[in-house]
């Protein structure tokens, strides 16, 4: 198939519907001792860095005094830290801890491991079609992150660099 030929509207729902499925299934066998929007302020610390508690509330779409309830949680767990912000003394930036790093590295690997056992009792030629779309599935997933740093820096300057 030529690059970037265009599929019907149809297969490309059925595409989605699929891997939107899979990926509900895989998030809702993952361990709960966090919230989601736990495990995605840590994600996002992890793949952006630190930040103000102003800016993550608004990048995980919840207040600033429920972001603060929820660092405070973080912090007590020691899956994060806070630094003063070197470029405004009366601000906080929340960093991610080694522990936070190691935390969201077995969440990872949970994740992995359970999507491999779903893989594994597939039939050979559906395990054989998925190692030659791997290229694809890459492909996609880092659109899929590259998707989400343009919104958080895009975001970030409509809101005046915050």
């Amino acid at each position: 198939m030529p690059e970037n030929a265009p599929i019907s509207k149809k297969t490309a729902e059925h595409i989605s519907a699929a891997l939107y499925s899979l990926l509900v299934s895989v998030a809702r066998s993952m361990p709960r001792d966090l919230s989601r929007t736990g495990v995605a302020t840590l994600s996002r610390l992890e793949q952006s860095g630190p930040q103000r508690i102003t800016r993550l509330a608004e990048l995980e779409g919840v207040t600033q005094p429920t972001m603060t309830t929820l660092l405070d949680k973080l912090a007590h767990m020691g899956l994060v830290e806070r630094h003063p912000d070197e470029s405004d003394g009366r601000a906080t930036l929340i960093s991610l801890s080694r522990f936070g790093k190691s935390y969201l590295s077995q969440r990872q690997q949970i994740g992995t491991e359970r999507i491999a056992d779903l893989v594994s009792r597939l039939p050979s030629e559906q395990i054989q079609l998925l190692a030659d779309a791997l290229t694809s599935l890459t492909s996609l997933s880092q659109a899929a992150a590259l998707l989400l740093a343009v919104d958080t820096s895009t975001s970030q300057s409509i809101q005046g660099g915050k």
